[in-house]
């Protein structure tokens, strides 16, 4: 006997299985492809899916058994689709930015290739990866891992392209790796020390690094017209990185350096510098900035940018100097954020401040607010003067 619903019928049939079906706008009466169902709610799911397809009116619909043949064709054809073939396709769909794609060749090609490469999409399988991570040095780690969630990425993509039915299960932490050593969290008078061991044209690069936990390619590609003097804010909205393809859009043919977006979306941000910084940053203006509107705060002595091999020599010398060993740029980040963490600043501040993005805390990320960050700042050049590390 037949069961009607607000959208289609379902019946079940003697065997005990379950029949759905619905008029289609072609008033012809569609079933599911397979034909019946184990269980009723897995035919009414059937029936609820496919009048979503309907109501988008976009033309996401066709009956249902011309697209089981077109999604059938596409796995036939997915397993003469390598691995290698489809890396290509993946690249190419992907608007990566170029030091990024940069590093994903190297990758495809140094560490998954080579397991890989020949295998057709349709045929990996959880135990092969588990085979080929197996098989990875165990000196590099991190470099696994990179290359672990490169793979995941590529075979995500290729199970929303169809390729695939669904990507192979995840293994278990091999997505991150567990750090040679701990971050060094230098203090505030540590800090002030290797500050004063720069050469003055880059000691606000490092003030900077440690105040508002700006990325090193970050700096290095801030412009006067992202500095507002009033408001002591600075505003994120590009980076500069470094590619072997000098054809690569954005790079510079002298140097190889490549301007483009932060490492992530949430990269783009405005950030409050606290006051106490100001005067250093005038300052900084004045007789370090390159010209105009569009002038770098950090200007080469031989190219636009100050290279990174050239801010990171310098501050290493500066470290040694200090008396301060082992100490990495990246760890300023880690200083900023610690000492925005001691000002009680949220989860939710502390990832809007250091442009932090992961897909679990987006929706908690893009509640923060300028206004937060603010009030943040306030507390922060408070602790700042009362250790008299930065003048005022």
């Amino acid at each position: 006997m037949a069961e009607n619903t607000d959208f289609g019928s379902l019946r079940q049939l003697p065997s005990g299985k379950w029949q759905a079906r619905y008029m289609g706008p072609d008033l012809i009466r569609h079933s599911a492809p397979g034909g019946t169902f184990d269980t009723k709610p897995a035919a009414r799911a059937w029936l609820t899916r496919e009048k979503e397809l309907l109501d988008k009116r976009d033309g996401s619909w066709s009956p249902p058994r011309e697209r089981e043949k077109a999604l059938k064709a596409a796995r036939d054809a997915a397993k003469l689709n390598t691995f290698s073939a489809y890396c290509e396709e993946f690249l190419a769909s992907h608007n990566l930015r170029p030091t990024t794609e940069q590093e994903y060749r190297r990758v495809i090609k140094k560490r998954l290739a080579p397991f890989f490469g020949a295998m057709p999409l349709t045929d990996i399988t959880r135990g092969d990866i588990q085979a080929w991570w197996k098989s990875q040095p165990k000196k590099t780690p991190s470099a696994n891992s990179a290359a672990y969630r490169i793979l995941r990425s590529i075979l995500n993509s290729a199970a929303e392209d169809d390729l695939i039915e669904d990507a192979p299960r995840a293994i278990k932490r091999a997505s991150r790796a567990k750090p040679r050593r701990d971050p060094i969290l230098a203090t505030l008078r540590q800090l002030d020390a290797i500050t004063a061991a720069m050469p003055e044209h880059l000691r606000l690069a490092v003030v900077l690094a440690y105040t508002t936990g700006l990325r090193q390619g970050e700096l290095l590609e801030l412009r006067r017209k992202d500095i507002d003097i009033k408001t002591h804010t600075v505003r994120v909205s590009r980076a500069i990185g470094k590619t072997r393809n000098p054809t690569a859009s954005g790079a510079c043919k002298d140097c190889g350096r490549v301007i483009g977006g932060p490492k992530t979306e949430a990269g783009k941000r405005t950030v409050t510098i606290p006051k106490s910084v100001m005067p250093s940053l005038r300052a900084h203006l004045l007789a370090h900035a390159g010209r105009g509107t569009n002038g770098l705060l950090f200007p080469g002595a031989t190219h636009d940018h100050t290279s990174v091999s050239t801010l990171q020599w310098h501050f290493k010398k500066a470290c040694a100097k200090a008396g301060i060993k082992d100490l990495r740029w990246h760890e300023l980040r880690h200083a900023a954020m610690s000492l925005a963490g001691a000002e009680n600043a949220t989860a939710t501040q502390l990832m809007r401040r250091a442009g932090h993005s992961s897909r679990a805390a987006m929706e908690t990320y893009q509640h923060a607010d300028l206004e937060q960050d603010r009030l943040l700042a306030e507390r922060l050049d408070a602790t700042l003067r009362a250790s008299k590390k930065v003048k005022a």
